[in-house]
């Protein structure tokens, strides 16, 4: 796992957690909104990628009281990937398409009902550092709005995970 976090998206917010999908151990983050209009999410930055490699990047994401999650890859500074997910029923709107259109969304079962995993595969245009981003969004549109409710606890993602196709 290149992504560098496989159980902790972000270091930074681990106090607010809920159920992981595939072990039921508290360490899924919570994207707590605030009152504002900026983004609302967690991201991971991996390390720098291979131009031309083919990349794999996936996020177990659930809504709390969000039905809408932006997912976005990005290869270097150059271009990233932008998939709005509806997490009721999985349906991808693809709102940027920089590095591709391969989304999907699968949902869980079992201990994981009601979490989609998110994934993308692109190939990589940069050496710069990949990001896998979460971000809460209100709507399933290709401009959603992130207008925020302050203290509003959104939507949970956990499990980041970038992996190199092998050669």
């Amino acid at each position: 796992n290149l992504a560098g976090w496989a159980l902790v998206f972000n270091v930074t917010i681990t106090s607010n957690s809920v159920a992981d999908p595939v072990t039921g151990a508290m360490t899924a983050d919570i994207i707590v909104e605030d009152g504002t209009t900026n983004v609302h999410g967690i991201r991971a930055t991996t390390v720098a990628l291979v131009p031309g490699q083919i990349y794999t990047a996936g996020v177990w994401v659930k809504a709390i009281n969000r039905n809408f999650a932006c997912v976005q890859v990005t290869s270097g500074s150059s271009l990233s990937s932008i998939c709005n997910v509806d997490l009721t029923t999985g349906a991808l709107n693809i709102s940027n398409a920089g590095l591709g259109t391969a989304f999907s969304a699968t949902a869980g079962t079992g201990i994981a009902a009601g979490w989609w995993y998110v994934q993308v595969t692109y190939t990589s245009v940069s050496t710069g550092n990949s990001l896998l981003g979460v971000w809460a969004v209100s709507t399933n549109t290709t401009n959603p709005s992130y207008l925020g409710t302050n203290g509003l606890q959104a939507v949970t993602a956990t499990r980041a995970q970038l992996v190199r196709a092998s050669r």
